[in-house]
This record gives structure tokens, C-alpha cells and sequence, in this order.
């Protein structure tokens, strides 16, 4: 039993060594530090967003009014839809 529980023990100190040395890596602090981030161009062009964001016309703004909550939302109701509803006679009536 006891060289189960060596066994045990080594593991998790490997594993508690190599989660320090991951997340507290003074290397890797040092490494960020000395990287410098090169500075913006001062001659900027516009973007071709920004160039055409005032040609750009809204295609919703032509589209036809419609409300399902309006009282006749059948467009159908007032014409004859139903091509057979005089032409067929029951014959058992």
C-alpha cells in the first residue's frame, strides 16, 4: 500500500510543479515585456465602409404596408376563390 501511495504523492507534485511553471513562468512575463507593438501609420486611408456608408439606400423603406392585425387579413375574401363552389350538385340531396 505504501508504494501506491508514493506513487500518488509523486504524481501530484509533478502535477502541482507543472501547473506553477505553466501559469507563474517568469520567462514568458519577461518575453512579453520586451515585445513592442509598432506604432499606428498617421497617414490613415478611409476604409471602403466609410466610404460608401452615405451612397448606401435602405431597401425597406420601399416596402408595402402590411398589418396581420388589421380587421381583413384575407386579401382573397372579397373575390371568388373557389372555382367549384357553383358547379358541383350533390346528387344524394
Amino acid at each position: 500500500m505504501s508504494k501506491n501511495l508514493l506513487i500518488i504523492v509523486v504524481a501530484v507534485v509533478v502535477a502541482i510543479i507543472a501547473l506553477v511553471l505553466v501559469f507563474f513562468n517568469p520567462l514568458k512575463t519577461q518575453r512579453s515585456a520586451t515585445v513592442t507593438s509598432t506604432p499606428a501609420p498617421e497617414n490613415v486611408s478611409k476604409s471602403l465602409g466609410e466610404e460608401i456608408s452615405g451612397q448606401i439606400q435602405n431597401p425597406a423603406e420601399k416596402l408595402p404596408e402590411s398589418n396581420p392585425f388589421q380587421e381583413s387579413a384575407n386579401p382573397f375574401e372579397e373575390t371568388n376563390t373557389n372555382p367549384f363552389r357553383d358547379t358541383f350538385t350533390n346528387p344524394f340531396e
